[in-house]
């Protein structure tokens, strides 16, 4: 199988250099796993979504995608080098494929298992690492079950580019903290369907554009929608641990 390992840099809008933030993300997905195909459209949603975030807010980006025998666990905790690097920027690591729970763990975050090293990633210790990283605002994103080993899919959203989503700002510049949202709560699984990728990122790029039409977007109702566009098929789950302009907020999922 064709290794496949790039890291991407955009530049939006003629920003000074001393004033440009940066967009830090890695997209890791498991072609490795009987999910090739799903994880796959989900790198190519989540990147133009990412295109779309920059070319709003003026951030610079820089995208670092790794699939089959590139995602290992020192491919994973090298990209956080890279996040060392510029302090104050805004990190997002996405993961799509497997994901598994032990009948004794009790974090909330599931392991994510990688098909080619065919073991556990640790994703509450790189979790930690992630809020030392110096960034302004972190954010997991895990299309993955959360277990202990339908009724029809909306369909891939389209990456409307060139319409105005104001409310990117709020979000991505004016936020400052930790944000995990996961497609399942613990002891659920998350739906994938053959050729459109996984409910969970679908629903939160599609929520994410609806969210952001309004200049005083929230992280609580993105979630909110996402929540309510998969709660057919799976429950997804968010620990949002952020500040922003006039408003803190703290909470877990029930």
């Amino acid at each position: 199988m064709r290794r496949i390992a790039l890291i991407i840099t955009l530049f939006f809008a003629p920003i000074s250099a001393s004033c440009v933030e940066h967009l830090h993300a890695l997209i890791a997905c498991d072609t490795f796993s009987n999910l090739k195909a799903e994880v796959i459209n989900n790198k190519t949603s989540l990147l133009k979504t990412l295109e779309t975030i920059a070319a709003q807010t003026g951030m610079s980006l820089h995208v670092t995608i790794l699939t089959g025998a590139d995602l290992t666990d020192r491919a994973v905790f090298s990209w956080l080098d890279m996040v060392r690097k510029t302090p104050g920027s805004v990190a997002l690591f996405s993961y799509s494929g497997h994901g598994f729970r032990t009948s004794n763990y009790v974090e909330a975050i599931p392991f994510l298992f990688f098909t080619r090293d065919t073991h556990e990633f640790r994703t509450d210790q790189f979790y930690h690492q992630l809020e030392s990283t110096g960034a302004r605002l972190s954010i997991m994103l895990l299309d993955c079950c959360n277990n202990v080993t339908g009724r029809g899919f909306r369909g891939r959203p389209k990456s409307p580019m060139g319409y105005n989503f104001p409310g990117m700002k709020k979000l991505f510049l004016e936020t400052q903290g930790t944000i995990v949202i996961m497609g399942a709560a613990p002891g659920g699984t998350s739906w994938y369907f053959h050729g459109k990728g996984g409910l969970f990122t679908s629903m939160f790029i599609r929520s994410l554009f609806e969210e952001t039409q309004n200049e005083n977007a929230s992280w609580k109702r993105l979630f909110d929608r996402t929540y309510n566009y998969c709660i057919e098929q799976q429950r997804p789950f968010s620990i949002l641990n952020i500040s922003s302009t006039g408003m803190n907020v703290q909470l877990r999922s029930p």
